[in-house]
């Protein structure tokens, strides 16, 4: 399979007749019962292979496919509005289940890799492409139609060409061979996604991911005072939860920013063909928790999060008298670079900051990928950092070993309420 990086993607790099193919096979597909259903996917799908090969991958990006495809607005929001990832998505899981079939015959197949918007084209050996004339439906007519491919006059024999390269691919299959399976473990993480490797751990068991989210009127609700400070330092002490966060007789409640970002990892979770489901804090016990993988969404509101993660380097503290709210390092503990504003309301400006956790835990004997933010702010910021398939690309390289436990302290800019993108500004791996 070609990747991520091969220039053969390039439409300048293809003969007529890969064209051609290409063509041929995009028609086959967007005709396939699985394509046809979705016009949003068959909409982007020949547009971004009309870009490629009329060698113009400028317009690969996101915004551009959200204005040039879907109509949006030049200035529109595309973290409020991910329709081209989301969108981008469903192309990957509609070709899988396109190429799951046996019968498929074609000389190309096309992949979309995760994180990126240019396809990629993988020609088969055994096969040729051949001459053949094919009715595109008018979609982007301009665009579309200049990425027709010309008509056929080099005069080059294929049949001959192909007799002729024979001899050289059988004398380096063997040695192709074997540099492909001796390489294979360290070449693979190379074609797989950061976000694919951040949850990897958590889905490699195929077990249900347990999304564990505060779910009672109790600890979220207490005014940040002294009160609300024992609170969580008792939790963290004693590693017991209060009863009056254990009670289920009142209407479940959730933290609408929690809410997002827990649908946000389940959408992520099942976008990498795993099953999640969500479970309330009240509802849950140290054995729910040791069933499966798990993912904390929040910090303070989280008394899981509190027990779970209070004895790693990093963690969330409160101070009793300030009520000011804090990142905490164990190697550092006077270090209070990473603060958040405590009861005082934020300004116009501000800056909030979240812990991301991967730890297989002690205490459960599974994985936990925990995200909380001093603030809501740090909350949504770090849920999209960890979801995000262009965002998780600026996570530490050292996030793609998979079976490393990671820390990672992020910093966002918050303006009139509205959350920035997330920077990495500390990280511990062990």
């Amino acid at each position: 399979m070609l990747n991520a990086t091969e220039s053969r993607v390039l439409g300048s790099a293809l003969s007529s007749k890969e064209r051609e193919a290409i063509l041929t096979e995009c028609q086959h597909i967007v005709s396939h019962p699985s394509f046809r259903t979705s016009k949003r996917c068959v909409d982007l799908f020949r547009y971004i292979i009309a870009c490629v090969l009329q060698d113009d991958p400028t317009r690969l990006k996101e915004r551009t496919l959200g204005i040039e495809v879907f109509g949006r607005n030049p200035e529109y929001d595309t973290n409020a509005d991910p329709i081209v990832r989301m969108t981008a998505n469903e192309i990957r899981k509609r070709l899988a289940v396109c190429y799951q079939e046996g019968d498929h015959s074609s000389c190309v197949r096309i992949y979309l890799f995760p994180g990126s918007y240019s396809p990629q084209f993988e020609f088969s050996r055994g096969k040729e492409p051949v001459e053949t004339t094919v009715e595109i439906p008018q979609h982007h007519d301009s665009v579309w139609d200049e990425a027709k491919p010309e008509d056929i006059a080099s005069g080059v024999d294929w049949h001959d060409a192909r007799g002729r390269r024979r001899l050289l691919w059988a004398c380096a299959g063997l040695v192709l061979c074997g540099l492909m399976l001796g390489g294979w473990l360290f070449l693979a993480p190379q074609f797989s996604s950061t976000q694919d490797l951040v949850w990897a751990p958590l889905l490699q068991g195929h077990q249900p991911v347990m999304v564990c989210v505060q779910d009672q009127i109790g600890l979220s609700t207490l005014p940040v005072n002294s009160t609300w400070a024992d609170v969580i330092a008792k939790i963290v002490a004693t590693h017991e939860i209060p009863a009056s966060l254990q009670s289920n007789t009142q209407v479940p409640t959730m933290d609408f920013v929690d809410a997002q970002a827990a649908s946000q990892v389940v959408a992520s979770i099942d976008s990498l063909h795993g099953k999640a489901y969500m479970r309330g804090t009240s509802t849950l016990a140290l054995p729910d928790l040791r069933r499966g993988p798990d993912v904390l969404i929040g910090a303070f509101d989280n008394p899981w999060a509190l027990i779970l993660l209070s004895g790693l380097r990093y963690h969330v503290l409160v101070d009793p008298v300030t009520q000011v709210e804090w990142i905490a390092d164990a190697r550092n503990p006077a270090d209070r670079r990473f603060a958040g504003s405590g009861f005082i309301p934020y300004a116009n400006t501000s800056v909030d900051y979240a812990l991301i956790t991967r730890v297989r835990s002690p205490e459960t004997g599974t994985w936990i990928l925990a995200i909380g933010g001093l603030g809501l702010h740090g909350t949504e910021s770090g849920s999209e950092l960890i979801t995000d398939p262009n965002l998780s690309r600026e996570l530490p390289r050292m996030a793609r070993n998979t079976q490393k436990n990671f820390q990672i302290v992020i910093e966002t800019t918050v303006i009139n309420g509205s959350t920035g993108p997330p920077k990495v500004v500390a990280t511990y791996f062990w």
